[in-house]
């Protein structure tokens, strides 16, 4: 029998054009689908509410700072106060959950891990993040706060560059688990025409997005029909 583990997933929900409070539901069915020998809890950081409520068994909490706008919204996650969180596994809204997803789980738990750049090897992503409680933590959080408005001025790249220019991983989720993948996995070519074998987590990472995504790619379409 194997053993149940314990597992914090944050979400990141920042109003704007393109990401929306079914596409928080829709990760977190996924997610609960596929949670094989995992005891989840799910929270959403976000500015669609001014309290922390529970809803569709999501735990929604204020972001402390609503005024970072777009991906930069993410560095919320590394506020001290989420501490209680942590470890915990940061999921990007753009991602399709396919399969059971545990052997995603770093076995060091201490570690920062992320996502290495699907064209860009040696490169941080940030779609994909442990986010341990450990200094490499500590340190992202107080470079940022020091300055945001400067970091996101010079880092136009996001907040994956913000972050790679502070620490470097400990560890990429791609170097000791293959259940990972991308929706475009090949630069400039068409994205995935068919479900992928032996992947649980697909990151999207840009364009198309979920939605579309959704909309339009029939594999997508009945993968959600059989969990959504």
């Amino acid at each position: 029998m194997q053993r149940v583990q314990k597992l914090n997933v944050v979400l990141v929900l920042k109003k704007g054009k393109i990401y929306i409070l079914s596409d928080v539901l829709r990760l977190s069915t996924l997610l609960q689908h596929y949670r094989d020998n995992i005891d989840l809890n799910i929270y959403c950081l976000n500015d669609l509410f001014d309290m922390r409520i529970n809803l569709f068994g999501i735990n929604f909490i204020p972001f402390p700072y609503k005024e970072w706008s777009g991906w930069w919204a993410k560095m919320n996650m590394f506020h001290p106060t989420f501490k209680e969180l942590r470890p915990f596994l940061y999921v990007d809204l753009d991602t399709l959950v396919l399969d059971t997803y545990a052997a995603i789980i770093p076995q060091k738990k201490d570690q920062f891990v992320t996502l290495e750049d699907f064209y860009q090897k040696g490169k941080l992503a940030s779609g994909l993040m442990w986010i341990a409680d450990n200094a490499k933590v500590i340190k992202i959080w107080n470079t940022w706060i020091r300055n945001p408005s400067l970091w996101i001025t010079k880092y136009r790249g996001g907040d994956q560059v913000f972050i790679q220019n502070v620490v470097a991983a400990d560890m990429f989720f791609q170097t000791y688990t293959s259940l990972v993948g991308s929706f475009k996995p090949v630069p400039s070519t068409r994205p995935l025409k068919s479900k992928p074998e032996k992947k649980a987590i697909i990151c999207l990472h840009g364009n198309p997005r979920i939605h579309e995504v959704v909309e339009t790619y029939g594999w997508v379409q009945e993968v959600l029909k059989e969990v959504v």
